[in-house]
């Protein structure tokens, strides 16, 4: 009896392939930054998404914003240079979970999160604000959200916080990858508000215009830092970037560049600022 091996070697091969496929995708996040360090470039590649003054914009050709220059501050101090990769969230995330990227800037810490992620230090405390039109008399509270549409954008976890707090379910939210497109929407009657980070709500109508009101009540405070990929290099990375995240925090720098994009210190939680008077 001859017996029909050939059939066996193919779906060895197969699953030799597929192994090897895997173990590619297993391995680009971990020689993505030692490539970079065997041929001399000290680079970290962190990705965002270019419409969010004033975190990350373009001015011409040029990347600009808070996390340009939070990172930059950083970079200087564990002497790595900052490349930036722009693009829609979706694309930014794709590249973070593929490798493609070291990190991705305005990256709120969940616990969803970090079993993807290990995150450095909080670099900034971001609260989650209420934008409406101007003459809207409806909307005064989070609760005047109820029976309401709602913008948050994609990428942010403030939407996320609007539906962990509406238990009943009563808030619609349309998820849009631009923050300028909710605005318009609120500006012209399509939804009826708009949740974002306060501080970059301020910012954007204090200096872009955005045509907005913004209610008085800030909730549910998010955690935000720089993620990167669960490597054993990482976790040596990550603790050169908490101590210059430490070091810039205690020298002033961190508050001097959020009042600069901000006209306000978001560097300090709500919970030490309370004690401080």
């Amino acid at each position: 009896m001859k017996l029909k091996v050939k059939p066996i070697k193919a779906i060895v091969a197969a699953l030799i392939l597929l192994g090897l496929v895997f173990y590619g995708v297993y391995m680009q996040t971990s020689t993505n930054q030692s490539d970079k360090e065997a041929s001399g470039d000290r680079v970290i590649t962190i990705g965002g998404t270019p419409t969010s003054y004033p975190m990350l914009y373009m001015e011409g050709a040029e990347v600009k914003g808070s996390y340009v220059d939070f990172a930059n501050a950083i970079g200087e101090k564990v002497g790595y240079e900052i490349d930036w990769e722009l693009g829609e969230w979706s694309g930014i995330l794709a590249s973070l979970q593929a490798g493609r990227i070291d990190s991705a800037a305005n990256f709120a810490v969940t616990p969803e999160r970090k079993e993807m992620y290990d995150f450095t230090d909080t670099v900034l405390y971001s609260g989650v604000g209420i934008g409406v039109a101007e003459g809207n008399t409806d909307i005064e509270t989070f609760d005047d959200l109820k029976g309401k549409t709602v913008n948050s954008i994609v990428g942010t976890n403030y939407g996320k916080v609007v539906e962990d707090m509406d238990t009943d379910n009563e808030i619609m939210i349309e998820p849009l990858e631009d923050i300028n497109v909710a605005f318009n929407n609120v500006y012209q009657g399509k939804t009826d508000a708009v949740v974002f980070g306060y501080e970059t709500l301020s910012a954007l109508n204090k200096d872009r215009d955005a045509n907005i009101v913004i209610l008085d009540e800030v909730f549910g405070v998010n955690e935000v830092a720089f993620p990167f990929a669960k490597t054993a290099e990482n976790e040596e990375l990550i603790a050169d970037w908490n101590q210059a995240i430490e070091e810039l925090r205690a020298d002033g720098t961190l508050a001097e560049i959020s009042e600069k994009w901000y006209g306000m210190d978001v560097t300090t939680s709500p919970e030490a600022s309370a004690d401080v008077e």
